[in-house]
């Protein structure tokens, strides 16, 4: 049985969710290291699922995007709405902030590369059942 990840204890005090995507990462390393083949098939839905909840989690503080457009499933159709609200494709974005106490901070968007939406996609295409045949015009091995 699959244990939820345990809070996180950073300095911002996040407590882990776990349907987050940093709670998704953390079941499907779980499932690999049982080096179970069945498990495999677990740790590809929570990757894909983990890769669909940080592109929502970076559309759900976009301005000018729908909560339709932010709750999409589709990693293409979610693609599409990040390159929109934020324009970086691949690039990440560093923002320094000095704050009028004279503290600093660093804020950091590290976008879902096109590499890994590819990754997810993939990984999604194998999460379907196979035909009575065991085998599909998709490619898919049987």
């Amino acid at each position: 049985m699959l244990r939820t990840p345990a809070p996180l204890n950073g300095a911002l005090g996040v407590v882990s969710n776990p349907v987050s995507a940093s709670s998704y990462l953390a079941r499907a390393k779980e499932l690999l290291a049982t080096k179970d083949k069945a498990s495999l098939f677990y740790a590809a839905l929570e990757l894909r699922c983990g890769i669909e909840a940080r592109m929502q989690e970076h559309l759900s503080v976009a301005h000018g995007i729908t909560k339709a457009q932010a709750e999409q499933w589709e990693i293409k159709k979610l693609g599409r709405s990040i390159d929109t609200a934020f324009g970086l494709g691949d690039s990440m974005l560093i923002v320094f902030l000095n704050m009028v106490d004279g503290r600093s901070c660093q804020f950091i968007y590290v976008p879902v590369s096109n590499r890994l939406q590819e990754i997810g996609k993939r990984c999604g295409d194998y999460l379907h059942a196979l035909p009575p045949n065991g085998h599909c015009s998709c490619g898919h091995p049987g």
